[in-house]
């Protein structure tokens, strides 16, 4: 099961590959949100903290209420027996419809954790991540490319990336904790991924019944 907090302009897709997608109302999310621990988000909040390389923007109130995001995406995923989670999570916070409290971080985790935690209610992008994170037992990035003929690379970024590469037993990457680039607030992560490692860019398109595939190799971290 996957779980899509607060839906997204596309209709709901159903069952697709075995896996059902399951809509959540934001007021599940909040109820979690604010049945959370301080103590534990704290913790969570701290370690993150700890672990960077550096935050640069975020204070460490806004990175607590990413840790207790997370870990109401956590009760989430256990209340549904479900492995992914992707929220909507601009359309809700923008349009006072969930708290103003960014996922990132917590989807961070849970990719380095083995499960799957997804920007934007992009259910394409979910159900991909789920596909190549038990087949190839490493997180997926989902990005926004952007082609520069000149060079003939990809450039790929979002708001967020696994710090576990190899997988949640492999060694960790560095990473920084900033804000968002579009609006300054909240909490998100750069990851500094390894370089000269070859990478697979892939999306199942399950309405057109495609897969999109491209390879390459790691050159720079921008």
């Amino acid at each position: 099961t996957a779980l899509v907090v607060g839906g997204n302009p596309d209709t709901l897709i159903g069952d697709v590959y075995g896996t059902s997608m399951q809509k959540v109302e934001f007021s599940e999310i909040n109820a979690a949100y604010e049945s959370v621990s301080t103590t534990e988000a704290g913790e969570w909040a701290d370690r993150w903290i700890r672990e960077a390389d550096k935050t640069i923007e975020p204070t460490r109130a806004e990175i607590v209420k990413s840790a207790a995001m997370y870990l109401a995406m956590a009760k989430l995923l256990r209340d549904h027996r479900a492995s992914a989670i992707t929220v909507n999570c601009l359309g809700g916070i923008y349009s006072g419809n969930m708290v103003e409290a960014y996922p990132c971080l917590g989807f961070m985790q849970l990719d380095n954790d083995g499960l799957v935690g997804a920007c934007e209610a992009d259910q394409r992008s979910t159900i991909t991540k789920l596909i190549m994170t038990f087949s190839a037992g490493c997180p997926g990035f989902i990005s926004d490319p952007v082609i520069d003929t000149s060079t003939n690379r990809i450039i790929y970024a979002h708001c967020v990336a696994t710090t576990h590469v190899f997988g949640p037993d492999g060694p960790s990457n560095p990473y920084h904790i900033r804000d968002h680039s579009e609006d300054r607030k909240g909490a998100c992560n750069r990851s500094l991924m390894p370089l000269g490692e070859m990478t697979t860019t892939m999306q199942f398109d399950h309405r057109k019944k495609q897969v999109i595939m491209h390879r390459g190799i790691t050159v720079e971290n921008v």
